[in-house]
């Protein structure tokens, strides 16, 4: 589904950058008092760090960009049954930026497990995008990069939930540790 919603989106000319997007995650990590433990500080700066360099390349590649969901988690998702969406909700974390990065969070998202990324979970999953929408060579080199990107991501984004969690029925909080331990498995 993630393909079709590219796709679908293919020519819609509003811009409104992503707001979870690259330059937010060096916002957090750089200027704000982030609540984790001080042994996770340097881990964050470095991972910052090793994904700039990494970004700035990005800036020069010709990358298909356009609106991305930017959170397609299983609980943004509405299914019909065990194995059929029947519909994709929550847009509003949505905005645009790299087709890649979007894929890279969903990978991140439904391949998750113990930590670590299920390898045959995320093929299938890959799969099924290119039997939609092929990705180009560059995206397919550095989707690796844009999966760390989209951990290191979902792990800040968790500290700063957990931090301001509050006791709403609605409210559902994610564990930070998942992320960062699906960083730090990343090779």
């Amino acid at each position: 589904e993630l393909a079709r919603i590219h796709l679908a989106a293919k020519d819609f000319t509003a811009v409104h950058q992503n707001p979870r997007g690259y330059y937010w995650l060096h916002k957090q990590i750089s200027n704000g008092p982030l609540n984790c433990a001080d042994e996770d500080k340097p881990i964050l700066k470095h991972a910052l760090n090793e994904l700039q360099s990494v970004w700035n390349t990005w800036q020069d590649m010709d990358l298909p960009k356009g609106f991305i969901h930017g959170d397609l988690f299983a609980d943004n998702s509405l299914f019909l049954d065990a194995n059929t969406i029947g519909g994709i909700i929550d847009f509003y974390a949505g905005g645009t930026d790299y087709w890649v990065y979007d894929l890279a969070i969903t990978i991140l998202a439904w391949c998750a497990q113990d930590k670590a990324l299920n390898s045959d979970y995320q093929a299938a999953l890959i799969n099924g995008y290119q039997s939609v929408r092929p990705l180009s060579f560059q995206e397919d080199t550095e989707l690796p990069q844009f999966i760390k990107l989209a951990a290191l991501r979902f792990w800040v984004s968790r500290l700063i939930a957990a931090e301001s969690r509050t006791d709403a029925a609605l409210t559902t909080s994610k564990d930070p540790e998942e992320m960062k331990g699906i960083l730090l498995n990343l090779k």
